[in-house]
């Protein structure tokens, strides 16, 4: 239960009855929600017991108007209540008597006189580093008649520490002990006696050691291996006495003997080690090198495409597709139709009409010549009127291949004119992209063809596709505004593009090659900084 402690608070009642109790923390913290005029109300003549939420509290009377209050984690069961407040007791006449009132501290048999022993040699002795505490500790468990051999150190997670014995027989044994202690500690602390003829598995280890130190019980005990702490082994321990309540009562003493910071120096010594740590690395991630990858505005543009143009001027009747439409080769995009060409038709029909009367009359009038004549106008007349049908029957434009359509000539004015040569669809025969990347003019320097990376675009969750540069890069004026951008062409390589079309907008990342990441991280403004270096002092670097 002791290892439940969360705070250890020595109380004091105010100058006045309405003031708050003056409250010494030796140990832990309060927990949120207890405070020390809650622990006061429990303050009486005799040990009181209080359940506190989730915590245990147990005030027991000090020094005249002080009281000595100690607030466990874990409540117990009920059964278990008297055993702690026993040990909490005892504990309490320790703590009493280490922090100068040695009227509170009553002890009787072996426990008085090892913790008496212990506390006297400790309050006179100049040196209170853990080595000397140790030894302290382990010639005062001999001489109590604890055991007959002692050996204590600190544990501190596979590690132990400042050894020290009572007899230096035990010396010789340090690294075996040592190595015991470690292979017996565990996630919860150990006590445990064990005689050296106990020859079974869990024991053979203990067993051999005591014998080896020439004993015939040795006694562990041991904190867990989370927790650092004491870590003591009595040789020829006597068989009738447990000795747990006195090794707690030491390892309390040495807790209050060795001198630990509070906590909160503790914190903030974590906190400046933490970030000592962090920074160096934060410098050493810094100085390793990076990918240098140069980010552009990317929009989606067909691999392959064919142009449907309109091949007169016409005025539009009906466009039957819309942009996206897959189209197979021969499928009617638009329908036009053009005055001044079925005009001339009228004229040809009617010349070949005229024609055929005259070549009739001339037969009849057996003008052989006129006839001849006649008949070579008619084959002129029906060669001007295939033509004109042929120009009319282009006018009902038709896909020049399969595929998917691009670009449309727009559907909602129908009777508008058209020129000639105007672009009235473009057809993408496969799902194939090519990709425009707008690059600033401090990256345009790191582009150049054959670079890979990989493009997001708008609208298209959850796929990015890998690209491949094509060009390098090129100023481009737009001729209706006069606005330049800097642009380079690259593949999308990406076997699946069914998802992209045509105008498609979003954003790339070129791999311009490695660097060191500050210089990754911070080129833009080392950028800067270097144009203004050299505008401001005609400084390069």
């Amino acid at each position: 239960m002791i290892e439940d402690l969360a705070a250890l608070v020595i109380l004091k009642k105010g100058s006045d009855r309405s003031d708050e109790p003056v409250a010494t923390l030796l140990q832990g913290s309060l927990p949120e929600g207890i405070t020390p005029r809650m622990l006061m109300s429990a303050a009486q003549d005799k040990t009181t017991i209080r359940k506190i939420d989730k915590w245990l509290a147990i005030v027991l009377p000090g020094a005249p108007g002080e009281w000595v209050a100690w607030v466990f984690d874990k409540v117990p069961g009920v059964t278990d209540l008297p055993k702690i407040a026993e040990k909490v007791t005892e504990l309490t006449r320790i703590v009493l008597g280490a922090l100068g009132n040695p009227e509170q501290a009553q002890f009787s048999g072996k426990v008085a006189s090892v913790v008496s022993m212990t506390l006297d040699r400790v309050s006179g002795s100049q040196k209170r580093g853990a080595a000397s505490v140790n030894q302290i500790i382990a010639d005062a468990i001999v001489e109590a008649g604890l055991g007959a051999l002692a050996a204590v150190g600190n544990l501190d997670g596979k590690k132990v520490k400042a050894f020290r014995f009572s007899d230096q027989r035990l010396a010789t044994l340090s690294d075996e002990l040592a190595h015991f202690c470690i292979s017996r500690s565990g996630d919860d602390a150990v006590h445990q006696d064990i005689d050296a003829e106990d020859m079974s598995d869990l024991s053979l280890d203990a067993g051999l050691l005591a014998d080896m130190a020439g004993t015939e019980r040795l006694t562990i005990d041991l904190p867990s291996r989370r927790e650092s702490g004491l870590a003591m082994l009595i040789f020829g321990s006597a068989t009738s006495k447990d000795a747990s309540a006195e090794l707690v009562a030491l390892r309390r003493i040495a807790q209050l003997c060795e001198g630990r910071k509070p906590a909160k120096s503790m914190r903030k010594r974590m906190i400046r080690g933490g970030a000592m740590i962090s920074a160096a690395a934060l410098i050493v991630w810094l100085s390793m090198p990076a990918q240098l990858r140069v980010s552009a505005a990317a929009t989606a543009e067909p691999r392959e495409a064919v142009a449907l143009a309109l091949p007169a001027g016409a005025f539009l009747d009906s466009v039957d597709v819309r942009v996206g439409d897959v189209v197979a080769q021969g499928d009617v995009i638009a329908t036009f139709h053009a005055p001044d060409l079925e005009e001339n038709r009228a004229a040809y029909v009617l010349e070949l009409a005229i024609e055929e009367v005259s070549a009739q009359s001339a037969l009849a009038e057996n003008n052989y010549a006129g006839y001849q004549l006649a008949q070579q106008k008619m084959a002129a007349a029906r060669d001007n009127l295939a033509r004109i049908d042929a120009r009319i029957a282009s006018l009902r434009l038709t896909a020049p291949t399969g595929g998917r359509l691009v670009r449309v000539v727009g559907a909602e004015v129908t009777g508008r004119y058209l020129q000639l040569g105007e672009t009235i669809a473009v057809v993408q025969p496969e799902a194939s992209f090519n990709v425009a990347l707008t690059v600033s003019r401090v990256d345009a320097p790191l582009v150049a063809p054959g670079q890979t990376g990989e493009v997001w675009f708008r609208g298209v969750a959850g796929r990015i596709w890998g690209l491949s540069t094509q060009t390098p890069v090129a100023l481009e004026i737009n001729p209706q505004t006069g606005a330049e951008t800097l642009i380079v062409r690259g593949r999308i390589m990406d076997e699946d593009q069914q998802k992209l079309f045509s105008g498609l907008a979003g954003f790339a990342k070129i791999d311009a090659g490695e660097a060191v990441r500050a210089k990754v991280l911070g080129r833009y403004a080392l950028e800067y900084l270097r144009t203004k270096a050299w505008i401001w002092f005609g400084l390069s670097f």
